[in-house]
């Protein structure tokens, strides 16, 4: 492949880029982007390297944000279950209340609920 050498400024370049039909607008972005992943994932590596953090501490935080994500969860399914059984008690005991003359069936259908 022969290469030439040209000195154009960035409007003249632009402007031959646009004047390229699509699919070659689309292969220079394609070959562009590809470029630039490599650049920009380079500068972010460096930028988050640690010497805080070893391979060994890593499983050790991922368990540990586990641990605590599982037991906020455990945490509000409980209040959710106590918050319905509340609900149900005292929506049984109005039911009850409007329902029943008689004391003993009333202490029967709040045992069962």
């Amino acid at each position: 492949m022969d290469t030439i050498q040209l000195n154009i400024s960035k409007q003249q370049f632009v402007g031959l880029i646009q004047s390229m039909p699509e699919k070659d607008r689309l292969k220079i972005f394609d070959r562009l982007r590809k470029s630039l992943f490599v650049c920009r994932f380079n500068r972010l590596l460096k930028s988050t390297r640690t010497d805080e953090l070893s391979l060994e501490d890593i499983p050790r935080e991922v368990e540990a944000v586990r641990k605590e994500r599982y037991e906020g969860q455990k945490n509000r399914l409980w209040r959710v279950v106590i918050d319905i059984n509340i609900f149900i008690s005292v929506e049984i005991r109005i039911w009850v209340h409007r329902h029943t003359n008689s004391h003993e069936t009333a202490n029967e259908l709040r045992f069962v609920g």
